[in-house]
């Protein structure tokens, strides 16, 4: 069953990538990786969108077979979870980057780990930040 969503998903997402019409984010110059939860409800497409950085887009798969995608991405409220106290944004940081370090289904949580460059060396540097995702509400969470 994995496979036949996974291939599904793949040429859905390429014809929507071929359409020079398409927008953000659903078209990047950059390869993009897949990740298929073990229960197959849930896709992450990790997609790189320029040197150094990435987005995690969220997908859900309802029982009938519709694939939902959360207009803000995971990248988006981890980013904002951890500059918002720092009084900082994503503009005031480059080459930012979350990757996935395991899924706990129980919970309905993602647990990452983010990375960022500050422009400014006075600010903190983010590097492998913990942070828990909560699949259920979208919210980012520090750990």
């Amino acid at each position: 069953m994995r496979a036949l969503w996974f291939v599904a998903f793949v040429l859905c997402a390429t014809a929507a990538f071929a359409s020079e019409d398409a927008p953000g984010p659903e078209w990047y110059a950059w390869p993009a990786d897949y990740r298929i939860s073990s229960d197959e409800k849930w896709i992450i497409r990790d997609q790189k969108t320029g040197s150094g950085e990435n987005s995690f887009f969220l997908y859900r798969i309802a029982p009938e077979g519709d694939v939902w995608r959360r207009v803000e991405s995971i990248d988006d409220a981890v980013f904002a979870a951890l500059l918002a106290p720092l009084h900082r944004t994503r503009r005031d940081y480059y080459h930012l980057q979350i990757a996935l370090v395991s899924w706990e289904f129980p919970a309905g949580r993602l647990h990452l780990k983010a990375y960022a460059t500050p422009n400014d060396r006075k600010d903190e540097l983010i590097s492998g930040r913990a942070v828990t995702y909560d699949l259920n509400k979208h919210v980012a969470t520090p750990e």
